[in-house]
């Protein structure tokens, strides 16, 4: 790639360069008023001469004796004035390097309008991938916009600076997109990663055993088809000055997709090495990011496998956990790019960020619907939305906002799970329904999904100063979005508090547990829970500003309580495929193995176990039942709270109580009334 510098008018006065100016169709030279009036009625008439009519991206030369040296001037069109943009003079600037980059080594720039679109042009313009084939060499190797005047002088030196970076950044991106699928190999993607630590940046690998651990279930079901091992890379840039901001950006990074067992057809593979665009977006951001130097903290996320049809791959019918516990009913193995991004975003969630913005070549759908040059943006925050487009205004690149019907919901309710990777009603509202999905996975938080299957990657010249392949998009508007004004708009974040989770005791109280109803605890599968339970421990600060070291020692290590919580539908927030377990989230849950409910023969001697180890603070119980009731109305769920001191009652012990507690029992039902008056009445009839 070539090299723009600014250069001082004294320096191209002193030497014969090429000069390029910009012209309007309608007003004259652009940007240019340097040149003296004699100068400029020679250069028109000599364009005039040449029948020059300054259309967009038309390019004339001509010599001419001007600013004290015999010069070849490169004239480029740009259209009327009225219509021009700063995407206007980018591509102008690619059509000039196209031009002229076999025949000339150095270029000065008259132009101090858009310097950066200009500058960004020229550099993006010479691009060439060339890792496998090389090309003729060019000659063009700099490029120097002119600083006309002190006035100018900070403004051409500035969008030379941003110029660099952004284009540095998009040209990592094209690379990384363009190189061959089988020299990308997830691993790969992660050691690049890791040379991107320094500088504020720390790089961590979560490889397939943690995984595991975590229960990444959508990963490491996509996965199993291929023997690469997945990664999920999870990069944090934190700035010099202390910030309570903190967003994160997310991307899909399917190094091929072949489909799976739902295979594609052999046509629609050739270009499937693209499907990693979305990681290498974020990469990119993260190459030069001490450069921009944000002030919020930023975490980049990607999730990296192949997609392909080993012996062991994931299945059509097949039922993945995601990492926040819900379950997934895959119909479809080809809609594998919101799978890995199940987990992706739900880590995502974890870092408790005000912003997350996803990026993935997630549907052929939203090509259908938008073509190659604009993407498709939707999310669960207008105003996170209108950010993004902001900056993508500012850097020219193109999204469509598209609804995320609700009503639509009920195409990815699941059969035997609950969701499912694609909709039941096929070749309908393909982008909104991925979105719909990956929504389950953000907890609420602020979050924004951009499809662009249609934009990043082209199989001819989408713009001058994008060739054939791989385009960096949206790369540009990640930059602008975290170096602009929105960032100042993010709202802080409360300051974490408490220690982490310890696992070691966590597993301890849950082997007890397990014993007390009869389990065997060296059961295969069962003592992963703990490692899942230490995650989401910190959920219950979420919102409460509740200390986690003082919550955990009060819900599981203590002998008094004040609420307990008994769980009886299955499908909210169950930890693994075949046990309901111990979970702390939003709500305080004791889960029952779900082969004990049945008959509910063991309730009495659950509700013995978890009374004892069980306390919530008192003022969280209001809260609690509210926020359970609004997550699960839309399941068909109802919530019952029993405020009639059942715990003195169960316990028989009313000296364990302060006179002014006022104890809840809050039990969670599917909505059958034979089933809570069973409950209760076991309940009450045998105290513990």
């Amino acid at each position: 790639m070539i090299t723009v510098t600014p250069l001082a008018l004294k320096s191209l006065e002193s030497e014969p360069r090429d000069l390029a100016v910009f012209v309007y169709e309608d007003a004259g030279l652009a940007g240019a008023k340097i040149l003296p009036n004699a100068a400029k009625v020679a250069l028109n008439a000599k364009l005039h001469e040449e029948g020059f009519k300054s259309g967009p991206k038309e390019i004339a030369r001509v010599d001419l004796d001007i600013l004290g040296k015999h010069r070849r001037v490169f004239a480029v069109g740009l259209g009327k004035k009225k219509a021009a943009t700063s995407e206007t003079f980018r591509r102008s600037a690619g059509a000039l390097v196209g031009a002229i980059r076999s025949k000339r080594d150095k270029l000065a720039v008259l132009c101090s309008e858009n310097p950066a679109a200009v500058a960004e042009g020229l550099i993006l313009a010479s691009y060439k991938y060339e890792e496998y084939k090389k090309g003729d060499a060019d000659a063009l190797q700099t490029a120097s916009i002119v600083i006309q005047d002190a006035a100018s002088r900070a403004a051409i030196e500035k969008a030379c600076a941003k110029a660099a970076t952004y284009a540095s950044a998009v040209c990592f991106a094209r690379d990384l997109v363009n190189r061959a699928p089988s020299d990308k190999t997830p691993q790969s993607l992660a050691d690049l990663a890791t040379t991107l630590k320094g500088s504020g940046v720390s790089v961590e690998v979560i490889d397939k055993a943690e995984m595991t651990k975590l229960g990444m279930g959508g990963l490491l079901g996509v996965a199993r088809g291929s023997h690469e091992p997945p990664v999920m890379v999870h990069m944090i840039y934190k700035p010099k000055a202390p910030t309570k901001k903190r967003v994160a950006i997310v991307g899909k990074g399917v190094t091929f997709d072949s489909g799976g067992l739902s295979l594609k057809p052999a046509a629609s593979m050739e270009e499937m090495k693209c499907d990693m665009a979305g990681a290498a977006s974020v990469l990119a951001v993260f190459k030069v990011i001490a450069e921009l130097k944000p002030k919020s903290e930023v975490h980049g996320i990607f999730a990296a496998t192949y997609n392909l049809t080993g012996p062991d791959a994931y299945k059509p019918g097949d039922v993945l956990t995601a990492m926040n516990g819900k379950t997934i009913e895959v119909w479809n193995t080809d809609a594998e790019g919101r799978l890995i991004l199940a987990d992706a975003l739900s880590l995502a969630a974890k870092q408790e960020p005000q912003a997350i913005v996803d990026l993935a070549t997630l549907t052929g759908a939203v090509v259908i619907a938008l073509g190659s040059k604009v993407a498709g943006i939707m999310g669960n925050d207008t105003k996170l939305i209108g950010s993004l487009k902001a900056a993508g205004k500012r850097a020219d690149e193109n999204f469509c906002e598209l609804p995320l019907v609700e009503d639509y919901k009920e195409n990815i309710k699941g059969n035997i799970a609950e969701l499912l990777n694609i909709s039941k009603a096929r070749g309908e509202a393909g982008s909104i329904i991925g979105g719909l999905f990956l929504q389950e996975f953000v907890d609420g938080k602020p979050w924004v999904h951009l499809d662009i299957a249609g934009t990043a990657f082209t199989s001819g010249e989408s713009a001058t100063y994008a060739p054939k392949g791989a385009t960096g998009s949206p790369v540009r508007t990640l930059l602008e979005w975290l170096g602009g004004s929105e960032m100042t708009r993010i709202k802080s974040v409360a300051p974490r508090t408490g220690a982490e989770p310890d696992i070691a005791r966590i597993e301890a109280h849950y082997r007890d547990i397990l014993k007390d109803i009869g389990e065997d605890p060296e059961r295969e599968g069962l003592l992963k829970t703990p490692h899942r339970v230490a995650k989401a421990l910190r959920e219950l600060t979420s919102g409460y500003r509740v200390d986690i070291d003082a919550m955990i020692n009060k819900a599981l290590f203590t002998e008094s309580y004040n609420e307990m919580v008994l769980v009886r539908d299955i499908s909210f927030y169950s930890m693994c495929e075949h046990h309901m377990l111990p979970f702390f989230g939003r709500a305080h849950v004791a889960y029952i193995p779900n082969k004990k409910i049945v008959g509910l023969s063991k309730i009495p001697k659950l509700v013995e176990v978890f009374a004892r180890r069980l306390q919530v603070q008192e003022r969280l119980t209001g809260q609690i039942a509210d926020v359970l009731a609004e997550k699960l109305k839309p399941r068909g769920v109802a919530v019952v709270v029993e405020a009639r001191h059942m715990c003195m009652e169960m316990r028989g012990a009313e000296s364990h109580h302060s006179p002014t507690t006022t104890s809840c029992m809050l039990g969670v039902f599917q909505k059958d009334a034979r089933t809570r008056k069973e409950f209760l009445d076991l309940i009450k009839a045998r105290p513990v």
